[in-house]
């Protein structure tokens, strides 16, 4: 009952945020290459912790992908879910607030897809686009005292590559199941 009054609370914020984009902003949100500048956005210690908190929900994902759990994927969509509602931005500037607003947005359209997905191959695709669009915000906003491995697998989606968090080094590959859950490498660290 309780996820089922998170995920229903997120899709109204989700509704009023659409017809918030019906501007400009909205053929920024449709573009198919997003790029962000690097802005020195100075969130609150606790924006970022939250955020941090969202990785962690992802690796849920991650595992239930890996393993074909469709309980464990659809419980850390909820997790992930819930963290993101729960964020509290109202101490961001105007400046890092609309393009949290976006990636919120984004981030959230992407783990509707995957939570309404019954196809573990489109699951996958939504991850992976859930997990760009996670990466931008961390870029954009920072981590403190949190370290994540941004991982890549380059022949996932027909060798045009996909991503995913991990909070070790050592690779386990959401896209490519158990028998090939090694293959890929560590993109980037993030502290």
């Amino acid at each position: 009952m309780k996820n089922r009054l998170i995920f229903s609370a997120f899709f109204v914020i989700n509704f009023y945020g659409l017809s918030y984009c019906q501007g400009n902003i909205r053929n920024e949100i449709h573009s198919k290459n997003l790029t962000w500048v690097s802005l020195e956005y100075e969130p609150t210690y606790d924006f970022q912790e939250q955020l941090s908190e969202v990785v962690i929900a992802s690796f849920q994902v991650n595992e239930g992908l890996r393993l074909k759990d469709s309980q464990k994927i659809r419980s850390g969509v909820l997790s992930a879910i819930n963290n993101l509602i729960h964020m509290n931005d109202n101490n961001l500037s105007l400046k890092a607030h609309n393009p949290w607003y976006l990636y919120k947005m984004r981030m959230g359209l992407r783990l509707k897809r995957i939570y309404n997905s019954n196809d573990l191959e489109s699951q996958k695709i939504y991850f992976d686009e859930f997990n760009r669009e996670l990466y931008k915000s961390i870029k954009s906003y920072g981590l403190k005292n949190k370290k994540f491995y941004y991982q890549s697998c380059p022949v996932t989606f027909d060798h045009k590559g996909g991503y995913w968090f991990n909070d070790k080094p050592s690779i386990r590959n959401p896209y490519m199941g158990i028998s090939n859950q090694n293959c890929g490498f560590v993109a980037e660290i993030i502290k």
